[in-house]
């Protein structure tokens, strides 16, 4: 399914912040930096970033076409413009409109973004192991894993440990997508 992409903004918050509907969940999707039950103060603060000149965040909301409601988001933060790296992080989709292609679609148009416009080199990202979806979706897409952070992530009382993957300039010219 095609993703419509917008910059995320302030007319966003209630979607994320349903979306947000338990620690859980939010640690899933937003990693440790935004705590439960997320607020309207806490995501002004995470966007502030995007507002700079030549920022080194860019986050989007998808929609599945012009009039529907949003349906996911993604962003690459990170953005080193000296070193040609960024992070692809906060990969979303409403639990209703899963196992539609929505995730596959953003992340496509946001390594387009990083390598053609930005001209980065090399976009990486980090997905807790369990996540099984994201991880079969990662690697379809051509991420290649390049190591774990055992434990690396407390949740209640247990770790979770988090895999980490990239993808290279040369990786996205050769995937053709």
């Amino acid at each position: 399914m095609k993703a419509i992409l917008s910059s995320l903004g302030e007319k966003d918050f209630d979607t994320l912040i349903r979306w947000a509907e338990s620690p859980k969940e939010l640690l899933l999707w937003a990693g440790p930096q935004l705590k439960f039950p997320l607020t309207i103060e806490q995501l002004s603060a995470y966007l502030a970033p995007s507002k700079a000149i030549n920022p080194r965040m860019y986050a989007y909301t998808a929609k599945a076409d012009e009039a529907a409601e949003t349906v996911g988001m993604a962003e690459l933060n990170s953005v080193d413009r000296v070193n040609g790296t960024g992070t692809l992080c906060r990969i979303y989709v409403n639990k209703i409109h899963r196992g539609k292609g929505i995730a596959e679609d953003m992340i496509k148009q946001v390594l387009k973004f990083g390598f053609e416009d930005l001209r980065l080199r090399r976009i990486d990202l980090r997905v807790y192991s369990f996540n099984t979806p994201a991880v079969k979706c990662y690697e379809k897409l051509g991420f290649v894993q390049e190591g774990c952070l055992r434990q690396f992530t407390k949740f209640e009382n247990g770790h979770w440990d988090v895999l980490i993957y990239s993808m290279l300039v040369g990786e996205w010219v050769n995937l053709n997508i």
